[in-house]
């Protein structure tokens, strides 16, 4: 599906942005140095494919939404979450024998959470996913599909990033608060 396709080059390009200026854009924005940058930009590494992953798991909810078929999305949310929460616990602190492996480990539970989130969706799929690009796709996609995207990559992400840069710059109390 042309939509499919569009969004893996979409996330290609950010995951290759964040390698080689993730480090300058979170220092900016967040206003980091030292071990706090270096803790970011590894979960940033790491988590980077969540982008594609959040960006596919925006056109699995529209299209199951749009069928109204909303069990599906209530069921990907629940069990992607549950999964993030478990690994993130495990991975960060440890448990039993294993001893956690910190922020890294809190960036492969995202991830593997968003994964099976995803492949959830593709499991609920019916439809034969197509990877090949028309123009005819492309322009319906640049009509239909564009303008969701540009909303919520601002209502999301941009947004986002604005509100907690700007609260970064704040002592940690206002940070927890903000958080919370």
């Amino acid at each position: 599906d042309v939509y499919l396709t569009f969004t893996l080059i979409l996330g290609i390009l950010c995951e290759i942005v964040f390698i080689f200026l993730g480090k300058n854009i979170i220092s900016s924005l967040y206003n980091l140095n030292g071990e706090s940058l270096n803790y970011a930009y590894q979960y940033l590494i790491v988590a980077g494919p969540t982008v594609l992953f959040n960006l596919w798991i925006f056109i699995f909810s529209c299209y199951f939404r749009s069928n109204n078929n909303t069990k599906i999305q209530a069921k990907v949310t629940f069990i992607s979450l549950l999964i993030n929460l478990i690994l993130d616990y495990t991975l960060v602190f440890g448990i039993f024998n294993f001893k956690g492996i910190g922020i890294i480990g809190c960036a492969v539970g995202t991830t593997i959470g968003l994964l099976s989130g995803l492949i959830m969706y593709l499991i609920n799929y019916k439809e034969k996913i197509n990877l090949k690009i028309n123009i005819f796709e492309l322009k319906k996609m640049v009509k239909l599909y564009f303008p969701l995207l540009i909303d919520e990559i601002f209502n999301s992400t941009i947004l986002t990033l604005f509100i907690t840069s700007t609260i970064s710059k704040f002592d940690q109390n206002v940070i927890g608060s903000y958080n919370v």
